[in-house]
């Protein structure tokens, strides 16, 4: 999907490893907790756990949005979401 105001292409990819930072951040949001069905705070090492455990786990998509080729290059990561 291209998001024409940001000249950026929006991608949905597997949540990896290095985006767990950005997923607590996004997490621990008054605005995304309140709609969500979980306990915060949410913390970075029980999010890497719950990752650990969670990465082959054939059962699951686990997935972020990217925003990628914005302004003539780099990706940034938009929302992480999971399902």
């Amino acid at each position: 999907m291209w998001n024409a105001k940001r000249n950026c292409k929006m991608e949905l990819r597997k949540i990896k490893y290095e985006d767990l930072p950005v997923r607590v951040d996004w997490m621990n949001n008054p605005i995304i907790y309140n709609t969500m069905h979980y306990s915060i705070p949410i913390t970075l090492e029980n999010t890497q756990n719950w990752f650990a455990k969670n990465v082959d786990n054939l059962h699951r998509s686990d997935v972020t949005f990217c925003e990628s080729m914005c302004n003539g290059g780099g990706a940034s990561q938009w929302a992480a979401l999971h399902r």
